[in-house]
């Protein structure tokens, strides 16, 4: 199959996964992405490619957008695996993972309408329309691209995860090209600290990871658990867990459970870019806090449009 061609379902169909428009594709995934270097998740032509843990095990899932004949409009995202026909329940489960994971029917209108007069946020929004604010596939995973980045640079942080993915995640291979999931709670916890100080892992991180991979296989990071739990009480209970304080609470709500009333105050690329958007203000930190209030519940999406800011500004870098 060439990287263009449609990917095609045990029936020779792809699984279609309506969206609400509008939708972007590439948008949404270089949001999970975050840098164009990372190993998980990868964009190969008009595909967004990722290992899935599917009830059977795990598999190739192959994604791109759909539009309807007579529209140009994304109307869906085709999904199908690229290393054998999914049964049944192994289609049902890629479907939803992947409209979990790309946040398809998340419908961004009243934020829109609520930045509509902002001369900073309004324009960008519109530039960023079709970015939906993507989500990990779990609790385990977000924890597995949190603990990570903590108290690291960003570009360091994805080169320690490229390690940890690439040395004990399942692996998969393609047309000649391998691809990496994230490692599981099993695996994690079977690796001795000493291997995952060699994925550059630091010794307290390497030992977080593992006492959450404990928690995993005992049921603790259920993403149902939380979903009657306040933002405050479920950054409660997420605080104690070992190894998380509030802003990766903050961030395994906003990425991992898709809480868009959460904005994680504590991370300097969100911090930076707010401090971007008021360059001449006299007390940038008062206009942004004040900003957070405007936005009230859709706080949270104000992460994704400082991230989405970032990598319009790379790409237009790269296009220069």
């Amino acid at each position: 199959m060439s990287e263009d061609a449609s990917p095609k379902s045990a029936h020779g169909e792809p699984l279609l996964i309506p969206v609400c428009a509008p939708f972007d594709l590439r948008l949404t995934v270089s949001a999970l992405r975050r840098l164009p270097h990372a190993a998980l998740y990868p964009l190969v032509g008009e595909q967004w490619r990722f290992v899935a843990a599917l009830p059977s095990g795990h598999h190739l899932l192959a994604v791109r957008a759909h539009a309807a004949d007579d529209d140009a409009a994304v109307a869906a995202v085709e999904c199908a695996a690229l290393d054998g026909a999914l049964g049944g329940e192994d289609a049902a489960a890629a479907s939803a993972l992947v409209a979990w994971m790309l946040a398809v029917q998340r419908d961004l209108t009243p934020l829109h309408a609520l930045v509509a007069d902002d001369a900073t946020l309004g324009p960008l929004a519109q530039r960023l329309a079709g970015m939906k604010p993507p989500r990990f596939a779990s609790l385990w995973e977000a924890f597995c691209q949190i603990v990570p980045f903590q108290q690291v640079s960003l570009s360091a942080a994805i080169a320690t995860l490229n390690r940890f993915v690439m040395a004990l995640g399942p692996e998969l291979a393609y047309d000649g090209q391998r691809y990496w999931g994230v490692p599981t709670p099993q695996r994690t916890l079977a690796t001795s600290q000493e291997e995952l100080r060699a994925c550059g892992l630091s010794a307290a991180k390497a030992q977080t990871l593992r006492r959450l991979a404990e928690r995993a296989l005992a049921g603790e990071l259920d993403a149902s658990d939380f979903t009657s739990l306040s933002d405050e009480a479920a950054i409660a209970r997420l605080t104690r867990l070992p190894g998380i304080g509030r802003w990766s609470a903050q961030v395994a709500l906003l990425r991992g459970l898709g809480r868009l009333s959460v904005f994680p105050a504590g991370d300097s690329g969100a911090a930076r870019g707010l401090r971007e958007l008021f360059p001449q203000h006299a007390q940038p930190d008062a206009a942004a806090q004040a900003l957070l209030e405007r936005l009230g519940d859709w706080r949270g999406y104000l992460y994704f449009l400082l991230l989405g800011r970032r990598l319009l500004a790379a790409q237009q870098q790269e296009q220069d």
